[in-house]
This record gives structure tokens, sequence and C-alpha cells, in this order.
């Protein structure tokens, strides 16, 4: 039973991702984010952690076509908007408190802008290929 609401999560998400709109676009980034969490960002913060090579292991494989397509169906306007203002990817993850405590720290500050500057080169890349 746990397998078939699993699948159908899937394909409800691999549908929604299809569909690109005002209103999708945040259920997008609640996947595009999934691994964006306080204890990943504590040590990504410590060891200076690449997230373009977190994605990079995230989606490999068959993931990476349905990535690419993704990408290039939310480039415009979306993620490129989006991806592109650091202010705006801290108020969408800043929304959960234990993230925003630590990214308005000078320390979080400077790994989130280099980390939106990372996905966004990642994202860029995949899209326009």
């Amino acid at each position: 039973m746990s397998f078939k609401k699993k699948t159908v999560d899937i394909f409800e998400a691999i549908n929604l991702a299809m569909q690109p709109s005002d209103e999708n676009f945040s259920i997008l980034l609640s996947y595009f984010f999934v691994w964006f969490k306080p204890i990943w960002l504590k040590n990504a913060m410590k060891e200076w952690t690449n997230p373009r090579e977190v994605l990079q292991n995230y989606v490999s494989g068959t993931y990476s076509i349905l990535t690419k397509k993704i990408l290039q169906l939310w480039w415009e306007p979306w993620l490129n908007d989006f991806l592109s203002d650091a202010n705006k990817v801290y108020n969408y993850l800043a929304k959960d408190t234990e993230l925003k405590k630590m990214l308005d720290t000078v320390e979080g500050k400077k790994y989130l802008n280099y980390a939106v500057k990372e996905i966004y080169e990642w994202a860029y890349e995949i899209a326009s290929s």
C-alpha cells in the first residue's frame, strides 16, 4: 500500500512539473529544495559544500533526462527569475524558522549567495543544453 502511495506521489509530481504555471511553481520549488534542510545547511556551511555537486548526484540517470525537461519548461519566467535573486531564494527558505535563523547569520548569508550562484549556473547549463 505505501508503495502505491509513493508511486502516485511521483506521478503527481511529474504531472505538475510538466504544467508550468504560477500556481504550480511553489510545488515545484518544494521538490527542488527538498534536500535543503537545517541539518544539511549546518554541515554545508561548515564544509562549504557545493550544492551543484549535491544536485548532480541527486539527479542522475533517468532523472537527469526528466530534470532537463523540467528545467527547460520552467526556466522562463519562473526559475530564471527566482534563482537569479538570492533574496527570493532567502524569502522562500526563510519560511522554515530554523533555516531562517541559520541564514540570518553572516556565514549563512555568504553561503546562501554562494549556493544560489552555483544552483543558478547548474540549472542554466542544463536548461540551455
